[in-house]
């Protein structure tokens, strides 16, 4: 079926006009009620004028700003089955909604699309994000994975505690920090970047990073109160480029929730806050994310119920890992990895997992 770029329909162009304003809009302020209008607007246009490939496209863009990845990847791939002359720029936008669905297979997926972005354009910009985009799914491909599906928590934890997992989790450690070293010297190459576009790549590199640093520490202990302090310094960082970014704020919450079980659980640590503060601090950027940033997502109410968890809350901890099991679509965390932090918190458990047989 052959799609058309622009529209004959005066009121469907407006309705993409108004859409383009209202994603702008949310560029610079970070409301969602922006990114629902920019959807309402696109539907409309879309009624009018069903052929209209450009609608499409910014369609796909806003379901996934709206957390809804898969929604996204089928726009994406109408548009490039159409062969747009803005093409790498939809594989590029292709590549970060199937990251966004998470799974080592999609984000699999993801980098080849990114490699494929890095090896048919000139554009600078657009290099730079795919290379971006390749580190972070590099490191969040350091969470390690059984081959087959394991039928018991027992059978997963002992995976995760593993020589293979801990392998699994330094190669990719090293993929992703050694891309990063590439992003980093490609953007100093090209110092005529426009503010905007430099801002991205740096809050983008320095958000990796911290993801390296917190996976890392979940499996080795060599100065793991420094790397999650070094974690917590590039997200404020990041924040800084990019104030409440959903995902920025999630691995805050993250970063201080290991930050204040580790404090915690090793008495001889230093530290200027005590663990209770890191919890706190934690259940503050997910409150941020679940409410506003970006409503309800699975991650962030995983996140939550074990920070409640590992404080020893263990009510509040299946409260909110039951309401994260609750998100039917695009949860970002697996079933078996849900069931099994549940299991922990039937059992009164704080431990961290996976470090047991360490």
């Amino acid at each position: 079926m052959m799609m058309h770029l622009e529209t004959k329909d005066r009121q469907a162009f407006e309705r993409l006009r108004e859409a383009q304003l209202s994603l702008n809009l949310f560029q610079r302020s970070k409301e969602r009620i922006q990114l629902e209008k920019a959807s309402d607007k696109l539907s409309e246009a879309l009624r009018r004028d069903p052929q209209y490939l450009r609608a499409v496209y910014y369609q796909g863009l806003v379901r996934d700003l709206l957390g809804q990845p898969r929604q996204a990847v089928s726009d994406f791939k109408l548009v490039l089955d159409q062969r747009p002359p803005f093409l790498t720029e939809v594989k590029y936008n292709l590549g970060v909604a199937t990251f966004h669905q998470y799974g080592h297979k999609n984000l699999k997926n993801a980098i080849e699309q990114f490699e494929d972005v890095i090896g048919s354009t000139d554009d600078p910009a657009l290099r730079l994000r795919a290379r971006a985009g390749i580190t972070h799914a590099y490191a969040v491909m350091m969470i390690p994975k059984p081959d087959k599906k394991v039928d018991d928590c027992k059978t997963l934890n002992e995976f995760l505690g593993s020589a293979t997992a801990r392998e699994h989790v330094l190669k990719y450690y090293r993929l992703s920090v050694d891309q990063g070293e590439k992003l980093a010297h490609e953007l100093k190459d090209h110092r005529d970047l426009d503010k905007a576009t430099a801002n991205e790549i740096g809050w983008r590199l320095r958000n990796t990073q911290a993801v390296q640093r917190m996976f890392y520490t979940d499996y080795y202990d060599d100065d793991r109160i420094v790397k999650l302090r070094e974690a917590e310094n590039v997200l404020l960082e990041a924040d800084s480029l990019n104030p409440k970014n959903w995902s920025i704020y999630c691995n805050l919450g993250s970063t201080y929730m290991r930050l204040g079980h580790w404090i915690a659980t090793q008495k001889d640590v230093s530290s200027d806050q005590d663990a209770e503060t890191y919890f706190d601090q934690a259940i503050e950027r997910l409150n941020i994310v679940i409410d506003e940033l970006l409503p309800n997502y699975g991650f962030a109410l995983y996140e939550k119920g074990r920070v409640y968890r590992l404080r020893g809350r263990f009510a509040a901890a299946k409260f909110w890992l039951r309401k994260s099991w609750e998100i039917e679509e695009n949860r970002a965390v697996s079933e078996d990895t849900l069931t099994c932090e549940l299991e922990r918190a039937e059992l009164n458990s704080t431990d961290y997992p996976f470090l047991g047989s360490h």
